[in-house]
């Protein structure tokens, strides 16, 4: 009976091989190999043994111990995390400056220079709104003595950086400016022309006709004066005493 074993064939039960008869070499060390692999196996290089004093068991804890580190809660991770966490802050600090600090848009904390600029870029704002808006309609139109309410000034100040907030920075559509116009610009310009301290009186001119003409018009002269007279009510602070000075001042 033919067992059918032969180079490279391996019988498919260890019972079925014949007492005192000697197993068939396994395929890999059959002479049957291709061309070249016998060259090429004799380059190859033996495995370096392992040393004997190598504790497995350290080993095993130091890679736990890495794994632990990088896991969300370990060492890695709660950097990882309080690295965010100050990313995030810094983002918002950035887009938000501090409560203490007072915003460049406050007329009651700007002076100087900083006031300056803000009444040349509320100036260029009233008259791009009126240049779009003040034909259309008388109650959407800014008289030329604005500037001299002061409840209106920090009206039309506040609506500007409303505008800023709904028409600036944007580069996909969103419901901004549909929400500015109703909900501020609209509702603004109502308070302007009908309250009390607005313009609704200021039809047919200022009620101060000792400095300003009788006729209701923008005079650049006249609000050049007012805003020198407001600049120099509002200078800037001086300047801190610097530490020589404070030194020369301990000598005497």
């Amino acid at each position: 009976m033919s067992t059918g074993w032969g180079p490279g064939v391996m019988p498919s039960d260890p019972e079925d091989i014949p007492p005192g008869q000697a197993p068939p070499p396994p395929p890999w060390e059959s002479e049957a190999l291709p061309d070249g692999w016998d060259d090429a196996s004799a380059d190859l290089e033996a495995p370096a043994a392992v040393p004997a004093d190598v504790d497995f068991g350290r080993v095993a804890s130091d890679v736990a111990q890495l794994l632990d580190e990088f896991a969300p809660e370990g060492t890695v991770g709660q950097h990882a995390a309080a690295i965010g966490f100050l990313t995030q802050t810094l983002e918002e600090l950035l887009k938000a400056p501090p409560r203490s600090k007072p915003s460049p848009f406050s007329w009651a904390h700007t002076t100087g220079h900083t006031r300056e600029q803000l009444w040349l870029e509320l100036t260029g704002w009233v008259q791009r709104h009126n240049t779009r808006f003040g034909p259309s309609d008388s109650a959407l139109h800014l008289v030329g003595c604005w500037y001299r309410h002061p409840v209106v000034v920090e009206e039309l100040t506040a609506l500007m950086e409303a505008w800023r907030t709904a028409y600036i920075g944007h580069q996909v559509p969103t419901t901004d400016a549909i929400s500015y116009l109703q909900n501020y610009f609209h509702p603004t310009m109502h308070r302007i022309h009908t309250a009390v301290w607005g313009l609704k009186n200021c039809t047919g001119g200022h009620r101060d006709p000792t400095l300003y003409p009788d006729s209701n018009v923008f005079d650049p002269t006249a609000m050049d004066h007012y805003v020198a007279l407001d600049l120099t009510a509002h200078p800037d602070p001086a300047p801190e005493p610097t530490s020589q000075s404070e030194g020369q001042e301990e000598q005497l």
